[in-house]
Order: C-alpha cells, then structure tokens, then sequence
C-alpha cells in the first residue's frame, strides 16, 4: 500500500445525512438548555427575595440587641447609684 497511489489516499468523508435519532438527541438536548436556563431566573429572583429578608431580619435584630444592651447598661448605672447611696449611709 503506497500512500502516493491515487486510488489508495485517504481523505476526510462527510455524510450529509441527518439520523432520526441524532435529530431527536439534538432536539432533547435544547429544550432541556431551555428549561434549565429559563429556570436559572426564577431561582435568582427567589434567592433575592430571601436575600432583602435576610437584610431587613438582619437589622431588625441588631436593633433589638442595641436596645437590650442600653436596656441592661440603664439597669447597672440604676445598681451602682442604689450601692453608691447606700455606701455613703454608712
């Protein structure tokens, strides 16, 4: 087998045929693309819903924390003025 020999070359063949089963293949695969994609926006726009939540629950409770420290801070200075005042009756 001589590579040089005219009926003997190799060359690149393609077929232009389409098989019933690549089309049907093809065809799954793009809409299951589609519906993956098309779903991709709806679970974005539900995880920034849940994200402005987290926000406002997030500096609802910072807040709530703020007034019960200033809430036990009031408390103390009202113990050390009582202990103060009893401290200096003796």
């Amino acid at each position: 087998m001589n590579p040089n020999d005219a009926g003997q070359t190799r060359q690149w063949h393609l077929e232009r045929s389409f098989s019933l089963t690549h089309l049907i293949a093809m065809l799954s695969i793009a809409i299951s693309a589609f519906v993956f994609f098309s779903g991709i926006d709806t679970r974005i726009t539900i995880l920034e819903t849940e994200s402005a939540y987290s926000k406002r629950e997030d500096a609802r409770l910072e807040q709530r924390y703020r007034d019960a420290i200033a809430e036990i801070k009031a408390s103390l200075n009202r113990i050390e003025q009582k202990l103060d005042t009893k401290a200096d009756k003796r």
